[in-house]
């Protein structure tokens, strides 16, 4: 029998300061978010699991110092080469990236790769496109993942990207027919991403998606109005060969609601941020 555990944290949007961001007023209000991310490392049982994912925006439209910043906070409070795998999402910047993290300059190529644990696949897709909200995939990557995915692992494939496929019926990523067609014929288990800051699961075929909330704060929705709130958690999951269990685990129970926007209003704070 096969088994592995991890955890997934997302949208954890470090930055040295948010002086002049369009969220302010939100980071001013929630607890910072190096500290929370330092919190949870610090409550991990290491031994119950097997590795650690940040699925996108890792820090908030920061500078490369943000990202090496990052890798010492997380190297600082986990074992020594205890695995951690990253995606980026679209308050990433590619460039500063690889540049704190690796000090390669001028590097702006999508964040692909694929790991093996336990006879487990990993697979982790760069969904973030500059100065874009949404996801997307190029046929570059959709050629890459048929190719890795010929190929069946001998307990099945994850599959870790920042943006949700669907996500309520809607698609928060571009998703064409042939990427619905690669998935329903792969070995994938299942799909696992961030970017809504709220939490659920949505289904392509019978691959679930299991969407999380940020570690930094919370949105919710509801018909006319959009939540900002201190609301943050982190999931974990253990997967016997194709079982899976799932268990979301709240950093700050104690709710509290911060800005309140139409969707109107909300809207009009992404086109500043991105401009269109």
């Amino acid at each position: 029998m096969n088994q592995i555990s991890f955890i997934q944290l997302s949208d954890t949007h470090l930055r040295n300061n948010y002086i002049n961001d369009p969220l302010e007023e939100v980071f001013k209000e929630v607890k910072n978010p190096a500290e929370n991310l330092v919190d949870v490392l610090k409550n991990i049982d290491f031994g119950e699991i097997d590795f650690i994912t940040i699925t996108g925006d890792l820090v908030h439209d920061g500078s490369a110092e943000d990202y090496k910043n990052l890798k010492l906070l997380v190297e600082g409070n986990i074992p020594p080469g205890f695995p951690v795998y990253y995606c980026l999402g679209n308050h990433d910047d590619k460039k500063s990236f690889y540049q704190g993290f690796y000090q390669i300059e001028n590097k702006s190529t999508s964040l692909d790769y694929v790991e093996e644990i336990n006879g487990y696949r990993l697979i982790f897709l760069d969904t973030s496109v500059e100065d874009l909200h949404e996801g997307y995939l190029s046929d570059a990557q959709l050629d890459w993942l048929e190719a890795i995915l010929k190929e069946k692992s001998e307990a099945g494939s994850l599959l870790f990207m920042h943006h949700p496929l669907v996500w309520n019926g809607d698609k928060t990523t571009e998703v064409s027919d042939r990427l619905i067609d690669i998935l329903i014929k792969s070995d994938i288990i299942s799909i696992h991403s961030g970017h809504l800051h709220t939490s659920g699961i949505n289904h392509i075929g019978n691959i679930p998606q299991f969407s999380i909330e940020s570690l930094a704060f919370g949105v919710q929705h509801s018909k006319e109005m959009v939540y900002y709130s201190n609301r943050n958690s982190y999931n974990y999951y253990s997967i016997r060969d194709r079982e899976i269990f799932s268990n979301t685990i709240y950093v700050n129970p104690k709710e509290k609601v911060i800005w309140a926007l139409t969707h109107e209003e909300n809207e009009r704070l992404t086109i500043e941020h991105y401009g269109h």
